[in-house]
């Protein structure tokens, strides 16, 4: 690879990039996203703003990367500085030197980013902008649901300058994807996608092998050790509603919020629940960070509470065409299969005795909106691809519903004696990728951090 690429790279990701991005090429990136995935377009354009604004945030981060590690005392030796300090006199003041140590970041050579198709263009720039801006090239395989995305990025990044070669994509299923991690030039690997997907990636990595040492480079040379894997996989991310908070920041991205019945306000439950219910129902439900299920503290009645009020938010986001700018829900992208799926598992729950508290505002025609009309109607018409919302109370341990990752628009909304119990509840599920938990006392949040086995804590 050229010495000048990585100055190079930083230079197309600061100034070209970004800036294309933010500019009617960036639109156009939002509307292959939109019309190849189902998000609605209005989201698909927040994200690529989004995307932008961490290309940049990343390369102010870049330019602090530290280069010096330490400077310190050390003693010289009666041989000489070429001695180090385990020479006979190293105890003696007037042999004393310093000695200043540093870190040279390398970079791998060639990163693999293989990227789901929910947030194809912040999940590609995530990993390609440091990947640059540090001297790498990378292999970029966005999903299969999102190719023609992952393709109008790859021509954003060659109008941007960046010289050819330094980022390709490639196009492909779980094949193209594996022969990518297996490829002798691919020095690391980073996937976000599902649990299952993740761990074919982790084997096809134990199974390939990179150089570690020695004169040359590539297999064979010096020693060899697995190739390094980064994975995201999946979430069943939780929310814990402490009964100690009188209000909530309702413009939070990934929601924390707080409340029980009898100790707030309804002015300001509503507020918590409608700002829960907008982050869980973003992507009609596709995000791997938002809230799927709410521990709220207090008796049953506090969470039937917290149900229906969020319902009502619901209830209220309108599904059909996602290039629409009215539309909140559109159709689940990986289609008609994946929402059956997510179907058969709120059916089941309601059988069992759990109640859909936005199936039953929209069965009662005092409550029934226009907006709920219109993704009854896109479901019935879509040949299922559209999943009707849905909020949940009653669920009991065990229900697939709420053990299973369900990504679509669902929602459990669980009562709780209080963080020991929710935090207990969060560390046995299996997708502990973030939890969130709001309340005024600090003592309350760190419980939560220390004992919630998860990957994050809001």
């Amino acid at each position: 690879m050229p010495r000048q690429a990585p100055e190079l790279s930083r230079s197309a990701a600061r100034t070209g990039f970004a800036a294309r991005l933010d500019s009617d090429e960036g639109a156009a990136v939002a509307e292959v996203l939109c019309s190849e995935t189902g998000k609605p377009l209005r989201q698909a354009r927040a994200e690529v703003r989004l995307a932008a604004a961490r290309v940049r945030q990343a390369c102010g981060l870049l330019q602090q990367l530290p280069l010096l590690l330490a400077t310190a005392d050390c003693a010289a030796s009666s041989a000489g500085p070429a001695a180090g300090p385990a020479g006979g006199t190293a105890g003696h003041p007037s042999r004393r030197r310093q000695r200043t140590e540093f870190v040279a970041w390398e970079p791998v050579g060639v990163i693999g980013s293989i990227t789901a198709w929910n947030f194809p263009v912040v999940l590609a720039c995530d990993v390609a902008v440091p990947a640059l801006c540090l001297g790498n090239a990378v292999l970029a395989k966005p999903s299969e649901h999102a190719a023609l995305t992952g393709l109008a990025l790859q021509e954003l990044w060659r109008h941007a300058g960046l010289p050819q070669g330094l980022y390709t994509a490639l196009v492909g299923g779980a094949a193209t994807g594996q022969a990518l991690v297996q490829a002798p030039e691919v020095g690391a690997v980073f996937f976000t996608g599902s649990r299952a997907a993740g761990r074919a990636v982790a084997a096809a990595a134990a199974g390939a092998a990179v150089a570690a040492g020695g004169d040359g480079a590539g297999p064979g040379s010096g020693r060899e050790v697995p190739v390094p894997a980064h994975l995201e996989l999946g979430g069943k991310d939780a929310v814990y509603v402490h009964s100690d908070v009188a209000a909530a920041d309702s413009k939070a991205v990934v929601v924390e919020v707080a409340a029980a019945a009898g100790s707030t306000g309804d002015a300001d439950l509503r507020s918590v629940a409608h700002a829960v219910a907008d982050a869980a129902f973003a992507n009609s439900g596709q995000v791997c960070c938002a809230p799927k299920v709410v521990y709220v503290a207090g008796p049953q009645a506090a969470a039937d509470a917290f149900a229906r009020l969020a319902a009502a938010r619901v209830a209220r986001l309108r599904a059909g065409d996602p290039a629409l700018p009215s539309t909140k829900l559109g159709p689940l992208t990986l289609g008609r299969a994946a929402a059956a799926g997510l179907r058969t598992l709120v059916q089941e729950a309601v059988a069992g005795g759990a109640k859909d508290w936005v199936a039953e505002q929209v069965a009662d025609p005092s409550a029934a909106t226009a907006a709920a009309a219109s993704w009854v109607s896109a479901e019935a018409e879509s040949g299922g691809a559209f999943l009707a919302p849905a909020v949940l109370t009653g669920v009991q341990p065990g229900m697939r519903v709420l053990e299973e990752e369900t990504f679509g628009p669902v929602l459990c909304v669980v009562a709780v004696s209080g963080p020991e119990e929710a935090a207990a509840r969060m560390s046995r599920s299996r997708y502990g990728l973030t939890a969130a938990c709001y309340s005024r006392d600090e003592a309350v949040a760190r419980l939560l951090l220390r004992a919630a086995d998860v990957g994050t804590v809001f």
